[in-house]
């Protein structure tokens, strides 16, 4: 794996899995970026999709930063090793979505449910 795919890889599942806090004016929940993204495509409501975006650029900043870090620090390393820290990483980050962390105020706690039920 390259450092520009390990970069890539990293970033995608930060934004995909790692739960953030979505506000607006009051709280509306915990949500993984990826969730933040399909509720500010599909509310319909004007202000969501703006403090949606504003969510985005802020958290997709800091992840993006997090993934370039975390590459450059394995740049010198073997092709084995940034293969093995990216399976390392995804594992990790997958079982994150199986947590109970994600949450909307509705009492649901799963992340697929809060996705596909919007």
């Amino acid at each position: 794996m390259t450092q520009h795919a390990l970069k890539w890889f990293i970033f995608a599942m930060l934004v995909a899995t790692v739960p953030v806090i979505f506000f607006l004016f009051t709280w509306i929940g915990i949500l993984p970026v990826a969730g933040i993204i399909a509720m500010s495509v599909t509310g319909g409501a004007f202000l969501l999709a703006i403090m949606g975006l504003v969510h985005i650029a802020l958290f997709g900043g800091v992840f993006y930063g997090i993934a370039v870090l975390v590459s450059r620090a394995l740049a010198r390393a073997s092709e084995r090793l940034r293969l093995g820290v990216a399976a390392i990483i995804g594992i990790a980050l997958g079982v994150v979505t199986l947590q109970p962390w994600y949450d909307i105020g509705d009492g649901s706690h799963s992340l697929y449910y809060i996705i596909l039920h919007r």
